[in-house]
């Protein structure tokens, strides 16, 4: 009887194996497909980048009922089951396919368009990739484009960003004056197949630095919509950065908190600190989103001349050699700040100025431990201070330097 539950299991291994090297070798056309799982899921499932984002799908291309709300010129468009995102089916647009338009308004009656809405698109796969425009056309006339390129093999999320329409043709309830989601390929049209999956509508808003909080600390609001990130300090500043999904000159967060924010580029430039005052380094060219009367008087001479570092031996050391640090003399011009490494919870920062006062000077302290930071300069309470994600302790010394001044630091 063992021997016969041996070779049944041994049967059953088998069968599992054999099953799995079915569904790995049709990964492609169905990627994420699971038996009665909802189409959502799936697509949470196959776009990572959609987790934490409320969506909608309007179509799907389960059912041939959809190839109705998309055309296809020339050639027309098919749904098919050869290949999909989600699900089991997607449309085909035949070799030489030029455009291809998902009918918005037959989508959306009874409902506002873009709303709260930011993001509008829909999955591409090609075998040889090439690329795509996608475009929002009212009555004919694109009011929003995008270039996108697709890759090989696989499927493409092909956005466009429509947060910042607006107008009573564009926002109306009855579906009136809503346009169409345009896709158009290379001059000649698409040189093979391109399938379209799972056409949907995000809302990818992100609240990243809220507005608010104690001692002006926070005082200051950052957040993310559509392909922009936006930065609004209220009576003082406020500005708008292509993210990095918006194309090579796009931006990538790389550190938020209440003080500050860092950014990085593929483009011209390649490196932004902006300040929760307004004042702003491009690549460690001073040039501030605020007024400099509203930043502080003598805050861009104390930039562009910063002071003397110091720090006692047995506490920690000068980062001389931080990216960004031109000079090697441990400020950091693309981060605007002083740069030390703390040997244990406690470390004395001494500030020396060189010809120019330093006004509102800013620490950066690596090597702490954990917890709350008590920070004084002088004997008075240093109350700006921030933890950044990698647990650098940044000070904000609201003091005009003039003279040697120290600053202390303890973790509690």
């Amino acid at each position: 009887m063992g021997r016969v539950m041996d070779d049944v299991s041994r049967m059953w291994k088998l069968l599992m194996v054999a099953g799995a090297l079915l569904v790995g070798g049709c990964a492609d056309s169905n990627r994420g497909v699971r038996e009665g799982e909802p189409i959502g899921l799936q697509v949470l499932r196959g776009d990572a980048g959609l987790k934490g984002m409320r969506f909608n799908t309007l179509l799907d291309f389960e059912s041939d009922s959809d190839g109705v709300f998309v055309s296809a010129d020339p050639g027309g468009g098919k749904v098919e089951r050869e290949r999909a995102h989600t699900g089991k089916g997607s449309m085909r647009l035949p070799p030489g396919c030029e455009r291809a338009v998902v009918k918005l308004a037959s989508l959306l009656t009874g409902r506002p368009f873009p709303g709260e809405w930011t993001l509008a698109g829909a999955y591409l796969w090609t075998k040889s990739g090439g690329g795509v425009t996608v475009s929002y056309e009212v009555d004919g006339t694109a009011v929003a484009v995008r270039q996108v390129a697709l890759e090989e093999g696989k499927w493409t999320a092909v956005m466009l960003d429509v947060s910042e329409l607006a107008g009573p043709a564009l926002s109306s309830g009855s579906g009136a004056g809503v346009g169409n989601l345009v896709f158009t390929f290379a001059a000649g049209g698409a040189g093979e197949s391109v399938w379209m999956d799972d056409v949907l509508l995000v809302d990818n808003s992100q609240v990243i630095v809220a507005g608010g909080g104690r001692a002006g600390t926070r005082a200051w609001s950052l957040r993310r919509r559509g392909f922009k990130i936006i930065g609004n300090a209220p009576g003082r500043f406020a500005f708008k950065l292509p993210s990095a999904e918006a194309g090579a000159d796009g931006w990538e967060l790389v550190e938020a908190n209440a003080l500050r924010a860092r950014f990085r580029s593929g483009g011209k430039a390649k490196a932004l600190t902006v300040y929760s005052d307004g004042r702003a380094m491009w690549d460690g060219v001073y040039r501030p989103f605020a007024a400099d009367e509203m930043i502080g008087a003598g805050v861009r001479e104390a930039h562009e001349a910063p002071g003397e570092v110091s720090v006692p031996e047995d506490m920690g050391k000068v980062d001389r050699t931080s990216e960004g640090d031109a000079n090697h003399d441990g400020y950091n011009e693309a981060r605007g700040a002083y740069q030390v490494v703390a040997r244990g919870a406690r470390v004395d920062v001494t500030l020396m100025p060189k010809g120019w006062a330093l006004v509102k000077p800013v620490v950066e302290v690596a090597g702490l431990p954990a917890g709350k930071a008590l920070v004084t300069i002088e004997g008075q309470l240093v109350e700006k201070v921030a933890r950044t994600a990698e647990g650098h302790l940044l000070v904000e010394l609201p003091v005009r330097i003039e003279r040697g001044a120290t600053v202390n630091v303890r973790v509690e």
